[in-house]
């Protein structure tokens, strides 16, 4: 088990980047409408709704900056926790 830590923490910083990042299912879903009360709207839809659907590209930059920030901010205290669960165990 421990030489298998480095691809599972590999495996669930990929795996919360690609949950952060979904777009295309919710979209084809409904049709990109977002369903009642914009219940499967996602940020990365949002982000594509402002940018390229209403032409408001500042903002959109200033959601896609955000959603990085998120994404940097939720590896590495995923890094962290596994870091830490290593020198305890």
């Amino acid at each position: 088990m421990p030489l298998l830590k480095p691809i599972i923490l590999f495996q669930v910083i990929t795996s919360l980047i690609g949950g952060v990042q979904i777009f295309d299912q919710p979209y084809m879903l409904t049709a990109g409408s977002g369903a009642p009360d914009h219940a499967t709207l996602t940020s990365v839809m949002y982000l594509y709704r402002t940018a390229f659907e209403q032409g408001r590209f500042g903002y959109g930059a200033t959601i896609a900056f955000c959603l990085f920030l998120v994404i940097v901010t939720l590896s590495i205290v995923s890094y962290l926790v596994s870091r830490n669960r290593s020198k305890i165990s």
